[in-house]
């Protein structure tokens, strides 16, 4: 009886010191639709840093190639379209008659419709980079335009952000570069709320000294079940080809930090902005793919696995030859 005493003794002292300890934060990798690190992200690269005729303020279109080409992967796209990376950002510089800046869900709009957001005050507004200009994207007739029965410009009103008809639910509403205190202090949850839809999304991101304003692209969101704090985000950017001292190629991880109310994001050294340079998001955009449905796009066709097709394979020579042998 002694011994068994003194074993459940030590027993409840073990269990309550486990019972006891601070429970770990659980961490989660929330996914881009069809996205995981392994593969189904893009990242359209520029090439020309500071040419009259190059692609040095193409980002944004840049990112556009990247969620447009995760996008048309999804569905089997009009005839014509192009439907690689490659061609779609190789188009996106062919429609840019000068190398200016401009903004992601502009550039969107175009690819569906041929028509970029106007030369407003508004767009100023709504603009990616906040201040710019219109984009140097020149019209065309766009690929969904005629199919889809995606209206033209017409009466504006931005308040509501109906100003294409049936491009409205594809676009995010929920992206301006902002100062402001309150939409700051949302963009992460927004950020969680719409990757969890499974929208495909691209950031727009500045500096507290007002010398950066960058677009990029977010492919997955690391961030504690139990407080929604998130700790890292896996993105793409179109300069990681560009300068010598970048050599993220391809998809990459950013720390964050949240302070003051605002997502700062950084690397530990100089292949990125480091957290000495103060890099934040200050505004969000994103593409709701589940608009296609209604639209009448039909599902691109499922490639199989490898094992199933190499099963098939052998399903189909075992037929064969047993044809053969009743012949």
């Amino acid at each position: 009886m002694k011994k068994i005493s003194l074993f459940s003794a030590a027993f409840s002292v073990v269990a309550g010191a486990f019972l006891c300890a601070p429970s770990q934060a659980a961490v989660t990798t929330l996914w881009v639709d069809g996205v995981s690190q392994s593969g189904g992200w893009h990242d359209a690269n520029k090439a020309n840093p500071g040419a009259a005729d190059g692609d040095n303020n193409l980002c944004y279109a840049a990112s556009a190639s990247n969620l447009i080409a995760w996008w048309q992967s999804k569905y089997t796209v009009p005839t014509g379209t192009p439907n690689t990376l490659d061609a779609i950002w190789a188009r996106y510089k062919e429609g840019s008659n000068t190398d200016t800046g401009g903004d992601t869900g502009g550039a969107v709009q175009w690819w569906l419709t041929g028509v970029y957001m106007p030369l407003t005050t508004e767009e100023e507004k709504r603009s990616i980079f906040g201040n710019y200009g219109s984009s140097s994207l020149t019209s065309f007739e766009g690929y969904y335009y005629d199919r889809y029965n995606l209206t033209m410009w017409g009466d504006y009103n931005y308040d509501t952000w109906e100003y294409i008809g049936g491009v409205y639910d594809f676009l995010c509403p929920d992206y301006r570069p902002s100062s402001e205190a309150s939409y700051l202090s949302s963009i992460g949850s927004s950020m969680l709320e719409l990757v969890g839809k499974g929208c495909g999304m691209g950031l727009s991101i500045a500096d507290d000294a007002g010398s950066l304003a960058h677009a990029i692209t977010l492919w997955g969101i690391e961030y504690d079940d139990a407080t929604n704090a998130i700790s890292k985000l896996w993105l793409t950017d179109s300069d990681d080809a560009q300068y010598p001292w970048l050599n993220q190629d391809g998809l990459f991880a950013v720390d964050v930090k949240e302070t003051d109310g605002k997502l700062y994001i950084s690397t530990p050294d100089s292949n990125w902005y480091t957290e000495e340079e103060k890099v934040y998001v200050d505004g969000i955009f994103a593409i709701d793919p589940s608009v296609s449905d209604a639209w009448g796009l039909a599902p691109a066709a499922a490639v199989p696995e490898p094992a199933t097709a190499t099963l098939s394979l052998l399903a189909l020579a075992a037929l064969a030859a047993r044809r053969r042998r009743k012949e």
